[in-house]
């Protein structure tokens, strides 16, 4: 999967304005692509966001129906971790949420956030497990 450099940098943005909280949000572009072409940033509304992430569901159906209406399918989900420096890797609660095989998981460790050392991983998640996947950072 191709994700450009500008998509990642607007990722790491988010999740550096929202920390010491989880950041999550959408990563989609044209159904035809070899990757995400657009983010779509959303509120984590998680009780207890610092240690996990929730996706605002009216938010979540319309940027799924913006989405759509463009004729764009969504490729990842993204979010960050913020409690250990190098960890982004899928949580216990990350891997029960992840319901859907075909959308990729995109999680920003800590160290991306508060260093420019990134640490970004993408990771499919099938019955239960994750299967960690390559990605290519693309400069178009």
């Amino acid at each position: 999967m191709d994700f450009p450099a500008r998509v990642l940098d607007a990722v790491i943005g988010h999740c550096r304005r929202e920390y010491p909280n989880e950041a999550c949000g959408v990563l989609a572009g044209p159904v035809d692509a070899a990757g995400p072409r657009d983010w779509w940033p959303m509120r984590n509304v998680a009780e207890h966001g610092r240690y996990r992430y929730t996706m605002d569901e009216v938010e979540q159906l319309h940027v799924w129906k913006a989405i759509d209406a463009i004729g764009h399918r969504v490729f990842a989900i993204y979010h960050s971790h913020t409690d250990a420096d190098d960890y982004a890797e899928p949580s216990p609660e990350d891997l029960r949420h992840a319901l859907d095989p075909g959308i990729l998981h995109l999680i920003v460790a800590p160290f991306s956030i508060l260093r420019d050392d990134h640490r970004i991983r993408l990771w499919k998640v099938v019955d239960g497990s994750g299967i960690e996947q390559p990605y290519t950072v693309v400069s178009t």
